[in-house]
């Protein structure tokens, strides 16, 4: 390849090595390989100018692997790896987006405090718990914390002000954590969440446009505390919900499902 490459994509393609070397392209921007036998050797041959980089399932990544070369990095995914507490530090400071779900080296001392300007992280799927919450930047847009088994009914959101997506479905998050969270986000997922219980609110979250809570405790009383502005609106399974609910004050609702089952 022409060491004025910018932009390559080799996921999936069996015939790459671990051996392979991306020394010579020092003009590439963007680099995607999904799910190949590339590790750790692959990527401390990458440019420094390297602003996005995709190596989600990547078997040969382990958590020996380290990103601090890659100075103006943008975009990290690094799914489905063996990437550690280790590889975060590494990042660098300018990083944006960063996707480390299903991470087995990911644990609960991990902290994301040096990414002052991360604007997306998926950190689903890890021993992520409160402390790396707390430890995020305000200026935080999109949060996937889904089955984070450290995140407690304690976890507060309340200094991410700038947050408009959160799914934390399947955690312990609870109506304290709702209450925390600001008052611009825009969609929600706490579906599974037991510690959402009949008294929970909505009525702060006047941005709000898609709210998934199914199998919660949800109930009539939250649904009428929900935004007008709400757009989408998943209560399944929410034996909460009554006859008596009413969904009059929703005039910008597209789509609803409130199905269950029940004997």
């Amino acid at each position: 390849l022409p060491p004025g490459l910018e932009e390559l994509d080799v996921q999936g393609c069996s015939g790459i090595t671990v051996g392979v070397s991306f020394g010579h392209l020092s003009a590439l921007k963007k680099l995607v390989w999904y799910r190949t036998v590339v590790g750790d050797a692959a990527v401390a041959s990458l440019p420094a100018g390297l602003e996005e980089l995709h190596v989600g399932g990547c078997s040969g990544i382990t958590a020996s692997v380290s990103f601090g070369h890659l100075a103006v990095l943008k975009t990290l995914d690094c799914s489905y790896t063996a990437v550690g507490d280790a590889a975060v530090a590494s990042l660098p400071p300018g990083l944006e987006e960063l996707n480390v779900a299903a991470c087995e080296g990911i644990t609960a001392g991990v902290s994301f405090g040096h990414l002052a300007v991360l604007k997306k992280l998926d950190c689903s799927y890890t021993a992520v718990g409160d402390a790396a919450v707390a430890s995020l930047p305000p200026g935080l847009k999109e949060l996937d914390v889904r089955y984070c088994e450290g995140i407690t009914a304690r976890v507060s959101f309340g200094h991410l002000r700038a947050l408009k997506a959160l799914d934390c479905n399947r955690t312990a998050v609870g109506d304290a954590a709702v209450a925390s969270l600001p008052p611009g986000l825009e969609e929600l997922d706490v579906s599974g969440c037991r510690g959402i219980t009949a008294g929970v609110s909505f009525c702060h979250l006047r941005a709000l446009k898609k709210l998934v809570c199914y199998w919660t405790a949800v109930g009539d009383a939250a649904v009428a505390s929900l935004t007008p502005r709400l757009e989408e609106l998943v209560v399944r399974g929410c034996h909460g919900i009554t006859v008596g609910v009413s969904y009059a004050h929703l005039p910008a609702l597209r789509t609803l499902n409130g199905t269950h089952f029940s004997r």
